[in-house]
């Protein structure tokens, strides 16, 4: 049995750009990967078997995005059944891209396991039928992102001197409902802004979701001021949210400010400096 891990992401600024025809949005973004990670456990088998851990996920076992995808495979490709163990530890509706990452690794799975011999850019093209930010986890390093999340750009940016720090209030943010509320911004200067000094992020890069998710919930909001009150360089939500996370300075005393932002319900993650 093969064990992988499916990393989740941040997204650094969102922009949407327009809406477009077929009913999708066009937006601007930076991808950037953590280390958090769901478990994908592998193996080949007479009978196709998906199996789910951890934290619970919606839905039944047609509808994730693992079973279509595998049928996807099966009935355009000579592949054999498979059953896999996904063992959930990136919080769902969270803005963290977890399931479009489980989607990612399951399809370089595939590919190589069968050899299937296929390229990233067919790779991106099939995962574009299942999810739009599918396309960065096939790469998996830090992207500009533009149309619908899936046309990159690789960047050299590092966040490794800082410490991340990821916290999840309990409440969901259904991504149909930001999407309807947010406005659209054609004119924005992200990929320039992008690369400025982190410390200036906070005055020229944002994500334009936190408008209207704030309103609806301002329990969100309140957790990205406190980061900031407590000595965060950069805070922001990510995704559609509901996850917000603040980058510190590796000296940080984060039992002291764990302490201080007074959590009880709340999903945290940290993620040290390396």
């Amino acid at each position: 049995m093969t064990l992988l891990r499916a990393n989740a992401k941040i997204n650094i600024g969102l922009y949407i750009t327009c809406k477009r025809s077929d009913g999708f949005h066009d937006i601007a973004t930076v991808y950037y990967p953590i280390a958090l990670y769901d478990e994908l456990f592998i193996n080949c088998s007479d009978t196709f078997l998906l199996k789910l851990s951890g934290i619970a996920i919606d839905g039944t076992i047609e509808d994730n995005i693992l079973f279509k995808i595998y049928q996807y495979f099966r009935t355009h490709f000579a592949i054999t059944p498979i059953q896999i163990l996904l063992h959930k530890k990136i919080p769902t509706g969270a803005g963290l891209g977890g399931g479009s990452s489980d989607a990612a690794t399951l399809i370089i799975w595939i590919n190589s396991h069968f050899q299937l011999g296929l390229h990233t850019h067919q790779l991106i093209s099939i995962a574009s039928k299942f999810g739009s930010d599918i396309a960065f986890f096939l790469l998996n390093q830090c992207c500009y992102g533009i149309g619908k999340g899936d046309i990159l750009e690789p960047l050299d940016i590092s966040l490794v001197q800082y410490t991340l720090i990821l916290i999840k209030p309990i409440v969901h943010c259904n991504t149909a409902t930001a999407y309807q509320y947010v406005s659209i911004t054609d004119n924005h200067p992200l990929r320039q802004n992008i690369m400025l000094p982190i410390s200036e992020w906070r005055n020229n890069i944002s994500n334009e979701f936190e408008k209207s998710v704030f309103n609806q919930y301002p329990e969100i909001a309140i957790i990205k001021n406190k980061l900031y009150q407590n000595g965060a360089i950069y805070a922001s939500m990510s995704g559609s949210g509901s996850t917000v996370y603040g980058l510190f300075h590796c000296f940080t005393d984060i039992p002291t400010l764990l302490s201080k932002l007074s959590l009880t319900d709340e999903f945290v993650y940290i993620e040290k400096c390396k």
